[in-house]
Parts: C-alpha cells; sequence; structure tokens
C-alpha cells in the first residue's frame, strides 16, 4: 500500500505546472493580481495615442467640437454631462481641440477595458482570461474606431 502512495505523489509532482515566463503568478492558475486590470487599460491608453484623431471624423465629431468651443448643448436630446465634459477637455493646453476630444474617448475607452478586467477579475478569472477579456473588447474592430474618434 505505501508502494502505491509514493507512486502516486510521485506521478502527482512529475505533471509541469503552466508558470509565466516573468515568474510573478501563475497565470493559467491562480485568480488574477489586482493590479492586472489597470496595467492592462494603462497599455490599451498607450496603444490608442498615436491614433488619436487629428480631424472630426464624422458630422457628429465636428459638431461636438464646435458646441465644446463654443459652449451650449449638442443636437436634440442634448446630452448636456457629455457638453460639458467636452468644455473641460478643450481646455487641455496641448495639440488641437479635436486631438483633445479624442483624448477623452481613448480614456472612456481603455476606462471600459479596465471594467471588464475587473469583472472578470472578480467572477474568479485567471490571469490570462482577464488578458484576454480586455483584449477581445479593446481591439475589437469597431469598438477601436470609436476609440480613437
Amino acid at each position: 500500500m505505501g508502494k502505491k502512495n509514493r507512486s502516486k505523489k510521485a506521478a502527482e509532482s512529475a505533471q509541469p505546472e503552466v508558470v509565466a515566463v516573468v515568474g510573478w503568478f501563475r497565470i493559467f492558475s491562480e485568480t488574477a493580481p489586482k493590479w492586472l486590470p489597470g496595467i492592462c487599460a494603462l497599455i490599451i491608453l498607450i496603444l490608442l495615442l498615436p491614433m488619436l484623431a487629428q480631424a472630426p471624423q464624422s458630422g457628429d465629431s465636428a459638431e461636438q467640437v464646435m458646441v465644446a468651443l463654443r459652449g451650449g448643448v449638442l443636437h436634440a436630446p442634448g446630452f448636456p454631462l457629455q457638453s460639458w465634459i467636452n468644455r473641460l477637455f478643450i481646455h487641455f493646453p496641448f495639440e488641437i481641440p479635436t486631438r483633445r476630444l479624442s483624448l477623452l474617448s481613448a480614456l472612456g475607452h481603455s476606462g471600459a477595458a479596465f471594467f471588464i478586467g475587473m469583472t472578470a477579475r472578480r467572477l474568479g478569472v485567471s490571469a490570462i482570461g482577464v488578458i484576454a477579456a480586455e483584449a477581445a473588447f479593446a481591439f475589437f474592430p469597431p469598438v477601436w474606431y470609436q476609440g480613437v474618434q
């Protein structure tokens, strides 16, 4: 009986665990660390920055820039909160107004990816699952396009 237990333990210890290359955490077997969704969202934001719009991309984008510069509320139904936030971003001291409002879209995009990652983490998903969930959302072409407008 003792021989069977030893061979069973030897077989269990012989199975290799999949460990992340960086070695900080076991990427497939443990719940994702608290900081992982934030790091992923920051990486997404950094990837979005070079692709921010230089000019309005559609009729609504042009209207948003003009309303932010002049003040007022967007076309019906209004969106007053968005108009106020656009007005704040339009006063940032860099680049052109369109690029400033595009930065607001990029921040919203990476923020949404962060909340998707946090939701996955709270559901007990592994680290690779959190990364996959954020990447699947962030790099889906229609969503990516909206993030850089």
